[in-house]
């Protein structure tokens, strides 16, 4: 059985998200994320004793945004997944570039 739990706004653009799957005791995930008009936050931390550490960020307007992404293992002390992107819009023209 898979359950989330979602607190929505308990302050202006914060959301608080609680997922996990019964009876599978390692599945369970908190997440916090953090919405404003351009740009937004996310970050995501395993329930277990040595968690995966998310986050994620992207700030931009209608032409250009630029975001990361990060995952750290907390059990080894490594950067699991790194990952940038940058985006460019126009009328004529949408590109992006992603690393």
């Amino acid at each position: 059985v898979f359950t989330t739990i979602t607190v929505d706004e308990p302050a202006p653009g914060l959301k608080t998200i609680f997922s996990f799957v019964v009876p599978d005791q390692k599945s369970g995930k908190a997440e916090l994320q953090y919405l404003h008009e351009n740009a937004g936050i996310s970050a995501s931390i395993g329930l277990t004793a040595k968690p995966i550490v998310n986050f994620s960020a992207v700030a931009g307007n209608n032409a250009v945004a630029l975001g990361a992404d990060i995952s750290f293992d907390t059990a080894t002390g490594d950067l699991t997944k790194y990952n940038g992107g940058l985006s460019f819009t126009t009328t004529d023209l949408i590109a992006s570039l992603t690393l």
